[in-house]
């Protein structure tokens, strides 16, 4: 008797919330030129690049590292280059391990840093140069610059490490 009666009341809650479901509207945002505006940030077309540099999204370990003192950079379509104010990094570090029934099993650990300016920190590097192998990918994202005087970002660039 008590299972009907739940059923019935979980019927009747799911049927309410069927019937009351109304479909949002569709949101566009302003563009401004071509960009979209979004919270005082300025999504936009320009390129990311790696060291200032059109690197592939596949990249070896030695060339990273040699790239790594290097800063990021923005340019846009007309190959102009904007300074960087600040950007992210998440290092997605693959590694072997053991579950619990000590069978070998590959996990993802996953790091981040925030950054100011347009380079990778000491810490960072050293990082990297200790832990960087084959299958680990690094992601820079939310990156910021300034074009006429005004922060936008710029698109998050992804590199999987191949050798």
């Amino acid at each position: 008797m008590k299972r009907t009666i739940y059923f019935s009341i979980a019927s009747l809650i799911a049927y309410i919330g069927i019937a009351s479901f109304k479909p949002k509207p569709n949101i566009t945002l302003p563009n401004v030129g071509d960009s979209i505006v979004a919270k005082q940030v300025i999504i936009n077309t320009n390129i990311t690049y790696f060291a200032c540099t059109d690197t592939n999204n596949l990249i070896t370990k030695t060339k990273f590292l040699s790239l790594v003192n290097t800063p990021i950079c923005v340019r846009d379509k007309d190959n102009k280059q904007y300074p960087v104010k600040s950007f992210q990094i998440l290092y997605a570090e693959r590694g072997l391990y053991l579950d619990s029934n000590d069978a070998p099993i590959i996990v993802t650990d996953y790091t981040e840093e925030s950054f100011t300016g347009d380079t990778i920190n000491t810490t960072w590097k050293n990082l990297l140069k200790n832990r960087l192998f084959k299958g680990d990918t690094i992601l820079i994202d939310n990156v910021t610059f300034i074009k006429d005087g005004k922060n936008y970002r710029g698109r998050k660039l992804k590199m999987a490490v191949v050798e």
